[in-house]
């Protein structure tokens, strides 16, 4: 997490148990704060939440021959390993 001006940048959460992120950043932005951008895909829908492309990021693979991933192997689930 860093904060840059007016917007608080969220890159990743980690718990050992499940939370709700509404709550988690109603604790953790700072009153200042006029944006948050999560740098991952929240699961679910989230009040005031938007979705905007970023086409600096993003997911390569590279595969040489027939590539078989299971079904498990999509983002967000793949960052979760």
């Amino acid at each position: 997490m860093e904060i840059e001006d007016n917007v608080l940048h969220l890159y990743d959460v980690f718990s050992t148990r499940p939370y709700r992120l509404e709550t988690l950043l109603e604790r953790i932005i700072p009153e200042h704060a006029e944006r948050v951008i999560c740098h991952f895909a929240p699961l679910g829908n989230l009040k005031g939440l938007s979705l905007e492309e970023d086409a600096d990021a993003g997911w390569m693979i590279r595969s040489y021959g027939d590539l078989s991933l299971p079904d498990s192997f999509t983002f967000p689930d793949i960052s979760k390993a």
